[in-house]
């Protein structure tokens, strides 16, 4: 019966989705400026794809900044500016930052990396935890699935996916994701050991960061992040003026029963998750941030190093390698989450950087990849 259940919401989903390729297309006679070049791309895939707005930031490794937009922040109010200070949630990404912040908490000396996950945790969990440690969480080594829903979960998976509800809600506290992490379907995942990338796990990672420092993630990523790296606008929640610069969530690929581009409900990650995906920023906090990780912090010369020999897929530091469509290799990190869609991709040869923020949940890395490729054309050329 599950599995008829199942079979059916792809149907569906297949069927809802239709034909519809949101994909923009490189410019044939493309200018030689990447202003114009990121903005003919952004203009393609609103008329393309449907989708309410994009904000769309290039970093290239002589230091030069663009920043593009088009679309509407919101399709109910067209008094809400788009532009580089926009905000929107950035999902996933948030786990990049939230890395640093436990990297420089360690070095303080504040938190235990390699300390067990039961050293910190104030809830009991089950003694197979003990073998788990903070950095484990980190790297995502820790066993723990990406999502703490199973076959049993299908009303609340297709809640999602055809009417926008809230598929975390249940471990989005931290006394909910404790119950998680008691469930069988956890325990029996850490006793494998298998690595894989885990939103729960990094939720996790966040609660104990709070334990160890007493401090709480927002105020630890302000003191290790945003605001040494001049990040203004880089907040778990908008308050004043940036809440006149927020775009709207909308419906992109899903939920599949709200029309494309119009307004789903607005959810928050509670303090159990809120480390795995709650920041909302701005495409030019974000490539302020990448300024000072890959380039001044000369990380990328580390990725480089260490991914010379290894394979397409491999996770660093939070970002995934994969190889485009031209052969590049793209370092990158994107996001989705009730309503938008984020991206942060670096070409690992060139060192140029895209940083894509929309409304709309549509999967962002294949879009990435097209605008990341169309610059390394231009910058080829020049």
């Amino acid at each position: 019966m599950k599995k008829l259940l199942l079979l059916s919401a792809y149907s569906l989903a297949f069927l809802f989705t239709g034909c519809r390729n949101p994909l923009p297309v490189r410019p044939s006679n493309a200018p030689r400026d990447a202003k114009s070049v990121l903005q003919q791309l952004a203009d393609d895939y609103i008329r393309r794809s449907g989708n309410t707005c994009i904000v769309a930031g290039a970093l290239f490794p002589d230091g030069r900044e663009v920043v593009v937009h088009a679309g509407r922040a919101d399709p109910e109010n067209a008094t809400i500016p788009l532009g580089e200070d926009t905000l929107f949630a950035i999902a996933s990404i948030t786990k990049n930052i939230v890395a640093i912040a436990a990297l420089e908490a360690a070095k303080a000396g504040r938190v235990d990396l390699d300390a067990s996950v039961l050293t910190y945790a104030e809830e009991p969990l089950p003694e197979i935890y003990r073998r788990v440690t903070l950095r484990d969480l980190l790297y995502h080594r820790s066993g723990l699935p990406r999502e703490s829903l199973g076959f049993l979960d299908v009303p609340e998976i297709l809640d999602c996916w055809f009417f926008g509800g809230d598929i975390y809600k249940d471990a989005s506290s931290r006394a909910g994701l404790y119950r998680t992490l008691r469930g069988t379907r956890c325990v029996r995942a850490v006793k494998r050991a298998k690595p894989e990338y885990s939103n729960i796990g990094f939720g996790l990672l966040g609660i104990l960061l709070e334990n160890a420092t007493g401090e709480d993630i927002p105020s630890l990523v302000k003191r290790y992040v945003t605001q040494p790296f001049g990040m203004k606008d880089t907040t778990f929640v908008p308050q004043g003026t940036q809440r006149d610069r927020l775009a709207a969530p909308t419906a992109g690929d899903v939920p599949k029963l709200v029309r494309r581009g119009h307004r789903v409900p607005v959810h928050q990650l509670g303090d159990g998750l809120r480390a795995t995906g709650g920041l909302y920023s701005t495409a030019r906090d974000l490539l302020c941030f990448i300024r000072h990780f890959l380039l001044e912090k000369q990380m990328l010369q580390q990725f480089r190093q260490q991914i010379h020999e290894k394979q397409d897929g491999n996770l660093h530091f939070n970002h995934v390698l994969n190889i485009t469509p031209k052969g590049h290799r793209m370092l990158y990190r994107w996001g989705m989450f009730y309503g938008y869609a984020s991206f942060v991709g670096t070409d690992v040869e060139t060192g140029i950087t895209v940083v894509l923020l929309r409304s709309g949940t549509d999967w962002p890395d294949k879009l990435g990849a097209i605008f990341l490729e169309t610059l390394n054309d231009l910058e080829s050329r020049d």
